[in-house]
């Protein structure tokens, strides 16, 4: 049926659903952006954590055998730069932190 053939009642009560729908979509979004923000913190504490730790930090994939990311302090501590420590297999950075 249009909206033409509705009547003033049916359509009263179809703008008071799609109000209350809109109230519940922008209630939505605020909630996600509030998530959002709260995830950029948890982000930023997480990567001041990783750059700033006094220990060596690995992020690996070992099914790859691969080296995701390091810290400044794994570099520091094998005498590699983080490019090399990335080039390497995960198996190889592990032999060098056990032989030392």
């Amino acid at each position: 049926m249009d909206d033409s053939q509705k009547s003033k009642l049916q359509l009263a009560d179809e703008l008071k659903l799609l109000r209350r729908r809109i109230a519940e979509l922008e209630s939505t979004v605020a909630r996600q952006q509030q998530t959002e923000q709260e995830l950029g913190r948890a982000e930023d504490r997480f990567h001041k954590i990783f750059d700033h730790s006094n220990d060596a930090i690995f992020l690996v994939d070992p099914k790859r055998d691969k080296i995701l990311d390091v810290n400044a302090k794994a570099c520091e501590m094998l005498g590699y730069i983080r490019g090399e420590l990335l080039s390497l297999p995960m198996s190889a950075a592990r032999e060098e932190v056990s032989g030392r």
